[in-house]
């Protein structure tokens, strides 16, 4: 079984570092469905090897999450609104899961940060 560690940014806008545990794609998505609170994911590829995995059926099923779509957007300008919650986590070279490196999961935390002038870390959850 591998642990994977990657970043949460969840409907009310605040961060949490996540880590689960799987042992194939079945597993690593039931974790994914699971985190992000859906039935089918999609990914939007960012920075620096980060992907964020999200709702693909968001736009019909959930509320519009500002914070997501701002920290989203500070690397892909053109990003449509993204509605729940977004799972950042890294990609291989051949688009396989892996977990943050401690620099990814920072870029996160940073562009966070920088998307509203009232985020705060009291906010966050990092274990």
């Amino acid at each position: 079984m591998t642990s994977y560690l990657g970043v949460k940014i969840d409907v009310e806008g605040s961060i949490h570092v996540i880590e689960f545990d799987a042992e194939d794609v079945h597993d690593r998505l039931t974790a994914l469905y699971r985190l992000i609170g859906c039935d089918v994911v999609e990914t939007v590829d960012v920075a620096h090897g980060i992907t964020v995995w999200v709702d693909e059926e968001g736009l019909f099923r959930q509320e519009p999450n500002p914070m997501l779509t701002q920290v989203v957007r500070q690397s892909v300008s053109e990003q449509t609104p993204i509605h729940g919650a977004g799972v950042f986590l890294a990609s291989t070279p051949d688009g396989d899961i892996a977990s943050l490196s401690q620099d990814q999961a920072l870029a996160v935390v940073q562009w966070w940060l920088h998307s509203s002038p009232t985020a705060d870390l009291a906010a966050a959850s990092f274990v």
